[in-house]
């Protein structure tokens, strides 16, 4: 009786203390939890903790700039993309209709070989027209034709109710410059530009350069002796370019470059295109 009774008393410490360690145990496991929920509470979820709290408005602030940043960079890449875009004949053409299609498409023509132009006319040599020329060296639509906000704000008026004419009239390059907001008599400054043009080795960018660049030919089409002529009174962007002193001087017809048309043939093209608006 005296053993069994001692054998419980000495049993009972040891169950005392590993009750003590388990509820020990329990808590430490408990308090382990909560800090760690604490510490990863995740953005956008409410908790009574006001540092975790704080935790969450600064996530919620970093994923609104994270979303305004990502969309101010798409706007940027269309943006440029559409800039892009509007440089080339494909806008021109798209855009715009029957008003400029014709004429995006001789700027794409393969030089040297026969094609059309703006009117649907015969070319012989597409090397004739400048548009494709230019677009060869990488000039674009713009490079040329640079006109002023009203006057684009005009031409989508246009386009959008369809008070536009048909065949387009031609302009030279005092047009071209006025368009661009440029004074009057400017002309020789958009064909005579520094980089743009080269003869021999050196830049042409007056008229006494362009004399010099063909005073070799049997005949100087650039000779100024009745003037100054418009380069665009020859050269012609999106049809044969027109040797314009064959209306004159039958030695012009010598030098004229292939795929060019004689003055009178030039007028003929042009009158025929516009009786048919």
């Amino acid at each position: 009786m005296t053993n069994t009774n001692n054998s419980k008393n000495t049993q009972n410490p040891q169950n005392t203390h590993q009750a003590s360690e388990l509820e020990h145990n329990t808590q430490f496991a408990a308090d382990a939890q909560n800090a760690s929920s604490d510490q990863t509470t995740p953005c956008g979820v409410s908790s009574p903790n006001s540092a975790a709290s704080a935790s969450s408005k600064k996530c919620r602030v970093r994923k609104k700039g994270v979303i305004a940043a990502t969309c101010i960079a798409i706007v940027a890449i269309v943006g440029i993309a559409f800039w892009h875009w509007h440089e080339t004949p494909g806008f021109c053409g798209t855009m715009c209709h029957n008003s400029m299609s014709a004429y995006s498409e001789t700027f794409v023509q393969e030089l040297g070989k026969p094609g059309v132009d703006k009117w649907g006319n015969t070319v012989s040599n597409v090397s004739a027209m400048l548009g494709p020329v230019h677009n060869q060296v990488g000039k674009s639509c713009l490079s040329c034709h640079i006109p002023t906000l009203p006057q684009q704000l005009g031409e989508v008026r246009e386009t959008l109710t369809g008070e536009y004419y048909f065949p387009l009239h031609e302009v030279g390059v005092e047009q071209l410059r006025s368009n661009a907001g440029n004074p009057a008599n400017t002309g020789d400054q958009f064909c005579l530009n520094s980089g743009c043009h080269i003869a021999k080795s050196a830049p042409v960018t007056t008229r006494a350069d362009l004399q010099r660049a063909t005073k070799d030919l049997p005949f100087n089409p650039h000779s100024t002796r009745h003037g100054d002529i418009a380069c665009s009174s020859c050269h012609k962007s999106h049809r044969a370019s027109v040797m314009y002193c064959t209306q004159c001087h039958s030695e012009a017809y010598d030098i004229m470059p292939d795929g060019w048309v004689d003055y009178k043939t030039g007028e003929e093209i042009n009158a025929r295109a516009h009786s048919r608006a």
